[in-house]
């Protein structure tokens, strides 16, 4: 049985070749059944994975067709985009935007790891290269993928974020632990007498593919680094940022510095993960979507401590996470039709 698509960001039409079986693709467990009639075949979505109801399509020729769902439209549009981009050779989240779909929901598509290979070494290598050189253009001295290999990342967690097998992102957490000889922010100057007391560790190398941006990968990557940083132990973080970036780390919970890299314009930011965790520099809303599952899992395994405000979210959350996506969902397509409104 074929089931094509006729979305135009596919870049294969044929989606898939199955025969009347169950087959489990990245977070959905899809049922394929036989022919209803005169080639038009029903595919059902199960998203056994997400405690979500059933979805039910009918495919007619090259159109894919809603037959029923149970969930809001917005959910049910965010999961199929889910679905779309965890294809292998499946479409881009620019692709998928350009198609008209919401794509800050599909963080269950992204895989995250840490560097354990020397293969994965490579990738890392060639994604910064091409982030940095090819399609930023920045002014840096490196002329080849080798030449963005440094002695940082010997001491570092460097973590991968890969969709449907492709690396799309990653970032580097580097552990100083009180020898200032590991920080690459001491000899520029960017590290304050009162963060050497503390201890700190530093947040690096954050790139992503331009075809991936906009969507739920930088924050999975924040999210994997903080996981990183509180299972070790540590507290502080700092990292830098283009400036107009820094409303959105404020968001998250991050502070700026008002110190400048000299070396690539960025903004020093700062963050407490100890004020993360108990909802302290973070709104309630931003938590819930962007840290909540990781401080629940990690308390559960006693690697935080939280106060009683934070136990009472945790227990709430099973509540209010579910209902706090639908308004996400709803507030994103308000604000991208008030942005069409607009016009260019």
């Amino acid at each position: 049985m074929k089931i094509t698509c006729g979305l135009t960001c596919l870049k294969k039409p044929s989606l898939l070749e199955v025969d009347c079986e169950i087959l489990e693709v990245g977070p959905l467990w899809m049922v394929c059944s036989p022919a209803l009639g005169d080639g038009d075949k029903l595919l059902t979505l199960v998203f056994e994975k997400r405690g979500l109801h059933n979805f039910r399509f009918t495919v007619l020729g090259s159109k894919l067709s809603l037959v029923a769902g149970d969930a809001d439209q917005k959910i049910f549009q965010a999961l199929w985009a889910e679905f779309l981009v965890s294809l292998f050779e499946g479409p881009t989240v620019k692709d998928l935007i350009k198609e008209g779909f919401n794509v800050r929901g599909i963080k269950h598509a992204i895989s995250i790891s840490h560097v354990k290979t020397d293969a994965e070494y490579q990738e890392i290598l060639k994604l910064r290269y091409y982030v940095n050189k090819v399609v930023e253009n920045l002014p840096l001295p490196a002329e080849s993928p080798e030449q963005f290999a440094d002695n940082f990342d010997t001491h570092s967690t460097i973590i991968m974020a890969k969709i449907g097998g492709r690396l799309v992102g990653t970032n580097r957490i580097t552990f100083i632990k009180g020898d200032l000889s590991k920080s690459e922010y001491a000899p520029l100057g960017m590290v304050s007498e009162a963060h050497q007391k503390k201890g700190f560790v530093e947040s690096t190398k954050m790139v992503t593919l331009p075809e991936y941006r906009g969507s739920d990968v930088f924050i999975r990557l924040l999210n994997e680094s903080g996981r990183v940083v509180l299972e070790s132990g540590e507290k502080y973080v700092l990292g830098d940022t283009w400036k107009h970036l820094l409303p959105v780390y404020a968001k998250l919970g991050y502070e700026s510095t008002g110190v400048k890299n000299p070396e690539d314009d960025g903004w020093q930011v700062v963050v407490d993960m100890d004020r993360v965790v108990n909802i302290k520099s973070i709104g309630l809303f931003t938590w819930y979507a962007c840290y909540g599952e990781l401080i629940a899992e990690l308390y559960a395994k006693g690697s935080v401590k939280v106060d009683f405000r934070t136990k009472l979210a945790l227990k709430l959350r099973p509540l209010v996470e579910g209902r706090l996506e639908l308004l996400f969902y709803k507030n994103q397509e308000r604000k991208r039709r008030a942005k069409k409104a607009q016009g260019p």
